[in-house]
């Protein structure tokens, strides 16, 4: 019960940049009694014009004064992995959250090298315990140079949360 999925379909997904609006985040909050062990991201294109870029994870942490934490949160709604399960869990997947700042490049998740994709090319990319989000930090999903002008990926997120 301590594994949660967020889950997103047909999203433009945005540019880096300061204050960027994102669409698709996993937000630790200041107060939370857990780490979040990130476990995969999905990517899949649902839409055949692409541009040139990648797909990226970047991240924020000590973000707990109310002047650095994302403004404008939509939660959505995270799933247990354990299916019909319930659970309260301490991450916030958020389907809206304004940065304040920059986030930092973490991980490049995919790429893509032509402005049309006519094949099935879903990524599934592995963390292997490499990126713990503790309390008072934040993972968005953004593009690295530009955005298509049409929703376009969906994206899977899954995460463990281990207390402290």
């Amino acid at each position: 019960g301590r594994v949660w999925r967020g889950l997103a379909t047909a999203i433009t997904v945005p540019v880096i940049a300061s204050g960027v609006v994102s669409v698709f985040s996993l937000y630790n909050p200041a107060g939370s009694t857990a780490n979040l062990e990130l476990i995969s991201a999905d990517l899949g294109i649902v839409l055949a014009t692409t541009v040139v870029n990648s797909v990226n994870l970047y991240t924020q942490f000590g973000i707990g004064s109310n002047t650095s934490i994302p403004t404008s949160q939509t939660v959505g709604t995270p799933v247990n992995a354990i299916p019909g399960a319930g659970g309260v869990n301490q991450g916030k997947f958020l389907t809206a959250a304004t940065h304040v700042g920059t986030p930092t490049l973490t991980a490049i998740l995919a790429t893509f090298g032509a402005v049309t994709s006519s094949g099935d090319n879903p990524v599934h990319y592995e963390f292997d315990g490499t990126i713990i989000l503790p309390p008072a930090s934040i993972a968005s999903i953004c593009m690295s140079t530009a955005a298509g002008t049409a929703s376009g990926l969906a994206l899977g997120i899954c995460w463990c949360e281990w207390p402290l």
